[in-house]
């Protein structure tokens, strides 16, 4: 059976980590299911909105690095899904502008997807994870 999904914040069996500062972290990761694989096509999207651990929160700045991988099963590698700065990803309202995955690429049962973010490149010292909103489509693929 496949069928288009969207995995965002609400999804479960994300989980989520505070970033530390200063360099790239993963503040959320998914594990694929056992019996399951995703399927990365191109025009699948990506939207991401990040938001900052200060007392005042605010929004990352659109300069900060963010990367989205898929970690092969039983650490034997990973392979980078989509980077960019923070601009390319933020965008959930028009739908012309979202994020677009350019290649296929496939994540198997056990992989684990990661989208990682550096705020070292705003005055942000650290991402709050579970501030952050993020939206990627992809096909799901049951065995």
């Amino acid at each position: 059976m496949k069928r288009q999904i969207t995995l965002d914040q609400n999804t479960s069996g994300w989980t989520e980590t505070d970033s530390a500062a200063q360099v790239m972290t993963t503040i959320a990761e998914y594990t694929v299911p056992v019996g399951s694989a995703l399927v990365f096509r191109p025009n699948d999207t990506v939207s991401l909105y990040l938001e900052d651990n200060e007392t005042t929160a605010a929004e990352l700045d659109g300069s900060c690095p963010v990367e989205i991988v898929i970690e092969k099963p039983y650490g034997i590698g990973s392979d980078l899904l989509v980077n960019g700065q923070y601009t390319k990803f933020k965008e959930f309202q028009d739908q012309t502008k979202f994020a677009r995955i350019n290649q296929t690429m496939v994540a198997r049962a056990n992989s684990v997807i990661k989208i990682r973010a550096n705020p070292n490149y705003s005055t942000i010292d650290t991402i709050d994870a579970s501030d952050c909103r993020y939206a990627l489509t992809a096909l799901l693929v049951l065995d």
